[in-house]
């Protein structure tokens, strides 16, 4: 299938969002930044520490022209399933190694920010990562968000998201970094994909959808979004064709610690 005969008829719609990559940096990296350079599109990569051990040039390489770098855990653990004392060596292991890249990079001054692997915060709620209702589950997720806390890991206001469930979740009052659309691409090469994502014309049906309560919003002009997308192999190939659609259905990038300017 050509890549520029995928569903032609899209929607357009202006407005901002703000690029996030989990999963870096892998050997792709580089590929990745040039294309993002080349249209002006800043990023938050998000980084395991394992990954940055075996592509620590792509990550300096990300730094030297104006990338940002952020925690992702050592390991990509589901931070519910491992002790409170795992979770703080996944955590201070991979700042370590950013600790060293930044100054490697002669980066002294750099925002600390994080984000956990599938999105759970240690509360140990099953499905709903984003909160726990039970007591144990409550108190494990504070002293994690104690840890980011004390390391200097920060959150930003994203006042132009206006999602309701955003204000439903803790988004922007936990110190850790959530999104609000996923573009999925990682599903395709999963054994049983979710929701039957397992082709790129499945990713850009996805980005057609409209259901901004839902996690589906890039369609909707009433707020701006966080995305996230990954740096995994296997999906190279994808990655100029994803961003590639987004530019053209009207997503402006912007860079989230300038906002308002």
């Amino acid at each position: 299938m050509e890549i520029d005969k995928i569903n032609q008829n899209f929607k357009r719609v202006q407005k901002n969002a703000y690029l996030t990559i989990d999963d870096t940096p892998s050997d792709g990296m580089k590929m990745k930044v040039d294309y993002l350079l080349s249209h002006k599109i800043p990023a938050i990569l998000f980084c395991v520490g394992e990954n940055l051990k075996m592509n620590r040039k792509q990550a300096i390489y990300a730094l030297e022209h104006g990338y940002y770098l952020g925690n992702h855990s050592q390991h990509h653990p589901h931070f519910s399933e491992i002790s409170i004392q795992e979770c703080k060596n996944e955590i201070r292991e991979t700042d370590k190694l950013l600790r060293e890249i930044h100054k490697e990079a002669g980066i002294s001054d750099y925002p600390r920010i994080f984000r956990f692997p599938f999105g759970d915060k240690g509360c140990l709620t099953g499905p709903d990562y984003f909160q726990s209702s039970s007591e144990e589950g409550s108190r494990r997720k504070n002293e994690i968000q104690s840890i980011l806390r004390d390391l200097g890991y920060t959150q930003l206001k994203f006042v132009g998201i206006t999602y309701e469930y955003t204000k439903d979740y803790p988004f922007f009052k936990d110190i850790d970094w959530l999104w609000t659309y996923d573009v999925m691409e990682w599903s395709i090469h999963l054994e049983n994909p979710v929701f039957g994502i397992d082709s790129l014309e499945k990713v850009f049906d996805r980005m057609e959808e409209d259901f901004p309560e839902e996690g589906r919003g890039l369609n909707f002009g009433g707020s701006e979004d966080i995305i996230l997308l990954h740096d995994h192999p296997e999906t190279d190939d994808m990655f100029i064709p994803i961003i590639s659609r987004l530019l053209e259905k009207g997503v402006r990038f912007r860079d989230p610690f300038k906002q308002g300017m």
